[in-house]
């Protein structure tokens, strides 16, 4: 989905990833700058949380890990990117938002599946997702210090470096 803003903030892009998790569930992650992702679990332990989620792994891709990961450690599949262009100076900016809704893994190439991610949806739910998430977004781009946390008193979540994940609480913002 694409929307054209005027007078747009200047964090932009991390407001529209907030609205995106907001509406994807408590699994989904930003990765900065322009990713949302959901965190795989390492191979061999059970992944826990929203059934809602759907997500390819190395064993079902039948994909060769690559060079670069660790064996044990867990991975992240993307579910949404995100894309801001603007002219500031001229007061606008056009947002663009990618979330895969209902795609289907299994028919991906073999070798993305492990790297993506999907609410598994149905085709029907397309619609009704993008209204909540325009929703969510509306909703945000409202609220003073939306970038900063959901809300006082809520857990954050981010990823920071190479995959490491921290989590906090903000109190009094």
């Amino acid at each position: 989905m694409s929307l054209l803003l005027r007078s747009p903030p200047p964090l932009l892009p991390l407001i529209a990833a907030v609205a995106v998790c907001d509406v994807a569930g408590e699994q989904a992650r930003v990765k900065w700058p322009n990713d949302i992702v959901i965190v795989h679990a390492p191979s061999g332990t059970k992944a826990h949380g929203d059934p809602r989620w759907t997500s390819s792994t190395r064993a079902d891709s039948e994909a060769q890990d690559p060079p670069d990961t660790i064996l044990g450690a867990p991975t992240m599949a993307k579910l949404a990117g995100i894309l801001a262009e603007g002219r500031p100076q001229e007061g606008w900016a056009v947002l663009g938002i990618g979330l895969n809704v209902a795609v289907r893994l299994q028919e991906l190439p073999i070798e993305l599946r492990s790297t993506a991610a999907t609410l598994g949806h149905s085709p029907d739910a397309i619609e009704p997702t993008l209204e909540r998430l325009l929703a969510a977004l509306a909703r945000r781009l409202k609220e003073p210090g939306a970038h900063v946390t959901r809300c006082t008193g809520a857990r954050s979540r981010g990823t920071r470096g190479a995959g490491v994940h921290r989590a906090s609480t903000a109190r009094g913002v």
